[in-house]
């Protein structure tokens, strides 16, 4: 066979010289070969400190390979607390302060880095004029010569700060620089992603927790609805409280006992138990009485055995004591047990109770009978009030609140029966709050469209006080428009109190001459109320006689001329020295018989208000 291939020509056997590069391309080359070493060396510490979930873990990660890749002599890890950044991890130090360092804002190297959000370095630490002195002492027990810091990150906020020192002198070269924030950012992640992991896992555990609480919250819901379910047919099905005692031992396992206020047995279950020592264990708590502490279950030890007692309250009453009794106690589920027995006894006792207060009659009917009744009627309903534990024989007074709907309201619509009625209702509570808690609450009904309260007498500035409050509490339950109390002077029987709901109109009545007041009193209105009133009030005489009567009466007893040295006082326009030149006496005579007439009469003389009260007495008097 022929070889058909060409054979090369001379000139194509001539050798060619080998082409070689250019130092530009060599340290191109270098560049690349250092730059892969580089991302190789980024991504080998990036697997060991991502790979770290707890957060401890991670920040020794990043310490460590922090220390090893840019060849320091200490590493360290300052995570941000408040408006400072504190040492979280640290290795190679000498000095346990190294350890401990906290720093503000512009403090040291790592302080700078916290406050400008970049990267910084010192190649010499102790002269640099860059960062504070604040730690050039602790500089010099650790030989630090160069240090090099950079921030960590998380969503654009500052974190902490990595941060790098050497002993020896050197300086950190721009790539060291590049690699050590590269190194703050896989640690800024690592830490994110630690704290992520840390609030997962607690999630998971809150989750597993609450999952556990709520089946046994379940499991005592169960058990409690299945006692309650018992305890309601045991209550209709009209059973005695020894069977409400059975129904709480069967669920709880105890023995179950209800006592009187005085601790006298009422029923029990097992019927036959032994109850003597708990009730002298109980005694001193029933001495004490439930007080403020009604409702707190009382755990007593007797011997081996515990026993839960629990005052039983209907209608702010204490008619008893609940006792459970039994070893080993769960409290939680006793104490549940305990208070459906105390609610139980309590509607059996109000189902009695029910009854006896049928018979009466109800509570705006008696009152509507004092204020506007005959005076048999009053007499029945003063009867009726007495039967329902209604004190009257203490000095009283009427009060009545009115709601002013105002045009603007009516006209906008935003004013109606219902709501007229909801704002009475509230109203009512208010008031049973607020005079209940002060003691003074006999009886509160609406009347027509007034709320009217009959309350234990009290100053008047006490009163004005109270009154207030309850429109006060009134407008911060509901948007109420304009509302106005009026309210009597003080009346000792309660025969009286048809007059004492006239005086509570007048002062109503006189509220509409002054819009911007919203209490008024009786006696505050002085003769107004008398204006107003006309001949449907008090007559001049009953006024003069009650302004001036006790002046009068040690007049005549005593000899003396008090109503003259008063009538003269006014007409000399209350000057004193002219008052002791037209009756022939001492200035300090006049000045004496005006102080006995303020004791005796509750007048100020030196208000204008009482001088006019007193000025219209004495001229009664005088054409009387």
């Amino acid at each position: 066979m022929t070889d058909t291939r060409t054979a090369p020509s001379p000139a194509s056997r001539i050798a060619r010289p080998e082409r070689r590069p250019s130092s530009r391309e060599t340290q191109l080359e270098a560049a690349a070969l250092d730059a892969l070493a580089e991302v190789d060396g980024l991504r080998t510490v990036a697997g060991r400190i991502l790979r770290a979930h707890e957060l401890d873990e991670a920040l020794v990660a990043v310490t460590n390979e922090t220390l090893a890749l840019l060849s320091a002599d200490i590493a360290g890890v300052l995570l941000r607390d408040g408006d400072e950044i504190f040492m979280r991890s640290c290795a190679g130090n000498q000095m346990a302060e190294t350890a401990q360092l906290r720093m503000r804002r512009g403090q040291g190297l790592a302080g700078l880095v916290f406050a400008t959000g970049s990267a910084e370095k010192v190649d010499d630490y102790l002269s640099s004029a860059v960062i504070s002195d604040d730690f050039r002492n602790l500089a010099r027990l650790e030989q630090t010569r160069s240090a090099m810091a950079a921030p960590l990150i998380v969503d654009g906020d500052v974190i902490g700060v990595l941060e790098v020192w050497r002993r020896r002198r050197s300086s950190f070269t721009a790539a060291e620089s590049h690699r050590l924030v590269a190194l703050a950012d896989l640690a800024a992640i690592a830490l994110d992603n630690a704290r992520l992991h840390a609030a997962s896992e607690a999630s998971a555990r809150a989750v597993e927790e609450a999952h556990r609480t709520m089946e046994l919250q379940l499991d005592r819901v169960e058990r409690a609805l299945k006692l309650q379910q018992d305890l309601i047919e045991a209550l209709l099905d009209g059973t005695s409280l020894d069977g409400i005692c059975r129904a709480g031992a069967e669920r709880s396992g105890c023995s179950v006992a209800l006592f009187g206020t005085d601790l006298e047995p009422v029923a029990s279950s097992p019927a036959d138990s032994d109850w003597a020592e708990v009730l002298a264990a109980l005694a001193p708590i029933q001495r004490a009485r439930p007080g403020p502490n009604a409702q707190m279950l009382h755990w007593i030890p007797v011997g081996v055995r515990t026993v839960a007692a629990l005052a039983v309250l209907a209608a702010r009453d204490h008619i008893g004591w609940v006792c459970l009794t039994g070893t080993g106690l769960a409290r939680d589920e006793i104490e549940l047990v305990a208070r459906q027995l105390s609610f139980a006894v309590a509607l059996k006792h109000l189902e009695e109770q029910a009854a006896v207060q049928a018979r009466a009659s109800l509570r705006e009917e008696i009152l509507v009978h004092l204020l506007r009744g005959t005076p048999d009627e009053r007499r029945a309903a003063v009867s009726r009030a007495r039967y329902l534990h209604i004190d009257l024989r203490s000095p009283l007074r009427v009060a009545v609140c009115r709601l002013d709907r105002g045009p603007e309201a009516s006209r906008r619509g935003e004013w109606s029966e219902a709501y007229e009625d909801q704002l009475r209702r509230r109203l009512v509570w208010s008031c049973e709050s607020a005079f209940t808690d002060s003691g003074l609450l006999k009886l509160v009904a609406v009347i027509g469209e007034d709320v009217v309260a009959l309350i234990q007498s009290t100053d008047v500035a006490k009163l004005h006080v109270l009154l207030a409050a309850v429109l006060q509490e009134l407008r911060r339950q509901l948007p109420a428009p304009q509302a106005r109390w009026g309210a009597s002077s003080e009346h000792t029987s309660a025969m009286e109190l048809g007059r004492a709901f006239d005086e509570a109109l007048v002062a109503i009545q006189a509220l509409g001459l002054d819009s911007a007041r919203q209490v008024a009193v009786y006696e505050d209105l002085g003769i107004l109320g008398l204006l107003i009133e006309g001949t449907r009030g008090t007559s001049l005489a009953d006024f003069a006689r009650s302004t001036l009567g006790p002046v009068m009466k040690h007049d005549s007893q005593n000899g003396t001329a008090l109503l003259e040295t008063l009538r003269t006082y006014l007409d000399s326009n209350c000057n004193q020295r002219d008052t002791a030149t037209k009756l022939f006496v001492h200035q300090k005579t006049v000045k004496y018989r005006l102080v006995l007439i303020e004791r005796l009469t509750g007048l100020s003389l030196d208000e204008h208000r009482d001088r006019m009260r007193a000025d219209v007495a004495v001229r009664t008097v005088d054409f009387g």
